[in-house]
């Protein structure tokens, strides 16, 4: 029985050390994208006399850029929610269960996840590409 808790326990670690190699992923992509969007939007701000199918297909380019982000947080957010779904499982076999007791405490406090933060920026990145848009046929 011992070993058997001693193999859970290792495969516990390794679950929890790969959740925190996707956290680390997930990040760096986040970081990628956000740099890759203020890079467009320099560009447009820079470039004044580019023609208007210039500015259209940056804006496109960056909607597009955006829009594969907030699907890229949502594939980690499901990834990480699956990995966190056997680790809570495994602690049932283990004598302290601590991501379901934290989880406890989360829900205690009203914690939001982190995942609908993240979302929001992406969403503001289209919004200023759309605004970048219309603009010209607002302001005349």
């Amino acid at each position: 029985m011992k070993n058997d808790t001693e193999a859970i326990l290792e495969q516990y670690k390794i679950m929890v050390e790969t959740t925190s190699e996707i956290t680390r992923s997930r990040q760096a992509a986040n970081n990628f994208y956000l740099a890759l969007n203020t890079f467009l939007l320099g560009a447009l701000s820079f470039i004044q006399n580019i023609p208007r199918l210039g500015n259209i297909l940056v804006c496109i380019v960056g909607i597009v850029i955006s829009i594969i982000w907030r699907i890229n947080i949502s594939s980690y957010r499901d990834l990480n929610s699956a990995k966190f779904k056997v680790i809570i499982n495994m602690e049932k076999k283990l004598p302290v269960a601590l991501f379901r007791e934290e989880q406890n405490e989360y829900k205690k406090i009203g914690y939001k996840e982190l995942t609908w933060v993240e979302k929001f920026v992406p969403a503001i990145f289209i919004i200023i590409y759309l605004a970048v848009l219309a603009a010209p046929y607002l302001i005349k």
